[in-house]
């Protein structure tokens, strides 16, 4: 093993650091496994981590975190004992190996998404109820514009994988009716919605997945791994329903066709594409393939994007056009 000291340029793998709810555990999980890790060591750590670049020697890393360069060494050597540090020694290539570490990283990705995401505030009733409304009218936007993205897959796509995708674009197309109706019965008008103009992190994700298929059309099949619902359970569908009836005085079963459309997606087994067709899942050089790694990564964070620019637009409207509207021409 490589001797770690101060002139070290350490850099890690995709680590993702959760803390259990008491914060008296701490979880550091790559794609490979997790790893319970004392929370104090923890701490320390991710005072250093935003400087592990591979551009500041353990040294540099020291002068700007301020922890001393014994203690950096130390954890870094820990790190490396256990695989974190990058790029490995001896990094495994084959087919099966690249296939699990995108599995998992979807599922990790996938479940970063859950934590982050805007729902969770709405259940709390942190935010007003025109960020609710307008969640539901970004879901719109981006429902409408999935399938087109998939097309462009498709249009680069050959073969089985071409066949594969067709059919993953046409199950998805209208599927914005049940969003539509979901608002419908909260008291948003039809053309309130079809008029309005998506947040620029909607269009973000559509950008990046336009990008990502062009690149790598079987990155759909990825794509779908990420943000694609599991089959939702019936007493969950009523917690929400009734936390919305607390919080924001909905009727109730107003969101039932918002449901309805995550269980026929679960139902048509699209959240598993990918554990379903790895065969399919190829990329044409090693180039690509960590091209689709970053590309995936970006898009994991427009969604957390798309939920932050949700609640900073509605959050205080003081003003604001409820919902977003375009501007024309004949409008300046």
């Amino acid at each position: 093993m490589k001797t770690i000291d101060s002139q070290t340029y350490p850099k890690f793998r995709e680590n993702i650091w959760r803390f259990s709810q008491d914060n008296e555990k701490a979880y550091l999980i790559t794609s490979d496994e997790a790893f319970e890790v004392d929370v104090n060591d923890v701490n320390v750590f991710l005072k250093i981590r935003s400087y592990c670049t591979g551009h500041n020697s353990i040294a540099d890393i020291s002068e700007k975190s301020g922890i001393e360069v014994k203690k950096i060494e130390n954890i870094i050597e820990s790190l490396s004992e256990i695989g974190i540090t990058y790029p490995p020694i001896e990094p495994d290539d084959s087919v099966e190996v690249v296939n699990k570490k995108f599995m998992n990283l979807c599922t990790i990705w996938s479940e970063e998404l859950k934590i982050n995401f805007i729902g969770n505030k709405l259940m709390e009733g942190r935010l007003p109820k025109e960020a609710l409304i307008g969640w539901l009218i970004e879901m719109y936007h981006y429902i409408s514009d999935f399938p087109a993205a998939i097309d462009v897959a498709v249009n680069y796509a050959k073969g089985e994988l071409k066949t594969l995708l067709i059919k993953y674009a046409n199950e998805e197309r209208h599927h914005n009716i049940y969003v539509l109706r979901t608002l419908h019965n909260l008291g948003i008008k039809k053309e309130e919605i079809e008029s309005s103009t998506p947040m620029l992190s909607t269009r973000l994700v559509g950008f990046i997945m336009r990008e990502l298929f062009q690149l790598c059309p079987s990155s759909a099949l990825l794509m779908a791994a990420l943000v694609e619902a599991n089959e939702i359970e019936e007493d969950k569908l009523e917690i929400f329903n009734e936390k919305m009836k607390e919080h924001y005085s909905t009727p109730d079963h107003a969101f039932k066709p918002y449901f309805d459309h995550q269980d026929i997606d679960a139902k048509l087994g699209h959240v598993d594409l990918l554990k379903n067709n790895l065969h399919l899942l190829h990329f044409d050089s090693k180039n690509t393939r960590d091209l689709v790694v970053n590309k995936l990564h970006d898009l994991k964070h427009a969604f957390d994007l798309m939920g932050l620019e949700i609640e900073d637009y509605y959050k205080n409207m003081m003003g604001k056009y409820f919902p977003r509207q375009p501007i024309y021409f004949g409008a300046i």
